[in-house]
């Protein structure tokens, strides 16, 4: 992915909270210093996506969700879970992780879930199929008594989708976002002072020749969007009052790690939109 690439790793700078005692240093974006950093997921996949119920920090492996203090010591695991777990988030004692078992970012093959774990124990309670993600369950967040869940989107479309869920997951609504196409759709997802944040990949084309990985914010209504570096596709959250976005280098032994970097950086910018081209009203470009 995108964040991988600009890795260097170096075998000598251990870090508090390793899980698999190793050691590393992250080539960032930003000029800013780590927030946080997470030791290695013993699953063996990168970070999906961030939540956090203020006193603690759940990281969403793709087959692992690994629970942290704020400090990023390990306090507890799901252990090994079915893949493909998106990024999680955590209302009334509960961490919920959007997942998909079929063939994400195609038109019919996907098989979204949306699952339930306790916060405490991170033991399994439930878990609820969402057909609606046909394009497969990515990331998702909770806002005024609602979830909203993200994710894939096959070449072809011109604007995302984020699906409205209430809290026994009955389908809402499908909501538009007006964003042009973003490649494998919207990665990550979190609600925080009163804004939404998307976490998306770049990927260069003529439409978008920068290609940068992105955070796209909207307004409650889901219009008033903006585009801002640096990307949020790895998970972005609220730590201590202050946003976080995500970067998960891989380690020596092929398992990845994680850093929280702060979003409110020196470097942030926003960014100029992808060419938008018309598209019906399903969404795709005409």
């Amino acid at each position: 992915m995108n964040a991988v690439t600009r890795i260097a790793l170096a075998p000598a700078v251990a870090f508090a909270g390793c899980l698999a005692c190793q050691a590393f240093v992250q080539k960032s974006p930003i000029s800013a210093p780590p927030m946080v950093t997470c030791g290695a997921s013993c699953a063996g996949d990168h970070l999906q996506g961030m939540a956090t119920d203020g006193g603690c920090l759940y990281w969403g492996f793709g087959t692992e969700i690994i629970k942290t203090d704020l400090e990023g010591r390990k306090l507890g695991t799901t252990g090994r879970v079915k893949y493909h777990h998106g990024g999680p988030c955590v209302v009334d004692g509960m961490v919920y992780a959007p997942a998909n078992h079929g063939k994400f970012n195609t038109e019919q093959e996907a098989d979204s879930w949306v699952y339930a774990y306790r916060a405490d124990t991170l033991k399994f309670v439930k878990r609820w199929k969402v057909p609606e993600l046909r394009h497969g369950a990515g990331g998702m967040t909770f806002h005024d008594g609602r979830f909203f869940v993200v994710g894939g989107l096959p070449p072809g479309y011109g604007v995302n989708f984020v699906y409205e869920y209430d809290r026994d997951f009955r389908f809402v609504a499908r909501h538009k976002l007006d964003t042009g196409y973003t490649y494998l759709g919207i990665q990550t997802a979190t609600f925080h002072d009163g804004l939404f944040y998307f976490g998306c990949y770049g990927r260069k084309s003529a439409d978008d020749p920068e290609g940068l990985d992105c955070t796209i914010t909207a307004t409650p209504d889901f219009k008033m969007l903006k585009r801002w570096f640096p990307g949020s596709p790895e998970g972005i959250v609220p730590v201590k009052g202050r946003l976080a976005f995500a970067i998960t280098p891989r380690l020596a032994d092929r398992s990845f790690g994680a850093i929280l970097y702060p979003f409110e950086s020196p470097e942030r910018r926003e960014i100029a939109w992808p060419a938008k081209r018309p598209t019906d009203r399903g969404g795709r470009i005409r």
